[in-house]
């Protein structure tokens, strides 16, 4: 085979190869041109313009208000530790087994365990009321068992944290 012929072949073949690469980058070109017409038949372009503007400035107060919210919620965060949102009652009776479980203690916490324990001790001849406050988890006087037990149930669950 003759040289000059294997380098006409050659060409003939990049050439070819050539047309079908131009003709695909026109078919993406002219999809890219059809896409961009319909969007500039949509928007005039002083109002895109405008729109791309208001888009950027709602853009800059969307992330100022995002701030916001998250200073807020740590704000809230924070408060709520000393809002008073844990509460249990334990019923028991104070007079001896014989009587029915009419004495209480209720005990209030928040999640620092500062609280307040209420008490009622039921007995034949009336009813006797105590509070006692609570700071990080230890009353101002003595608890009983029963107030120890409504002080801990009503103490932040470690796992929500």
């Amino acid at each position: 085979m003759n040289p000059d012929l294997l380098v006409l072949i050659v060409m003939i073949a990049i050439f070819v190869l050539f047309l079908i690469v131009t003709g695909f980058v026109l078919v993406r070109l002219n999809k890219i041109k059809r896409t961009q017409d319909k969007l500039l038949s949509l928007f005039n372009n002083d109002e895109t313009v405008e729109k791309v503007l208001t888009f950027a400035e709602e853009f800059g107060e969307s992330k100022q208000n995002i701030a916001r919210l998250q200073r807020d919620v740590v704000q809230l965060r924070e408060k709520q530790k000393s809002c008073f949102d844990r509460v249990n009652i334990v019923r028991y009776n104070a007079a001896g087994e014989s009587e029915a479980k009419m004495s209480y203690s209720v005990g209030i916490s928040n999640e620092n365990e500062d609280g307040l324990i209420i008490t009622g001790l039921h007995y034949r001849t009336g009813v006797n009321m105590y509070f006692k406050e609570v700071q990080d988890g230890v009353g101002d006087y003595p608890l009983s068992k029963e107030e120890k037990a409504a002080v801990s149930r009503s103490k932040v669950s470690k796992l929500r944290k």
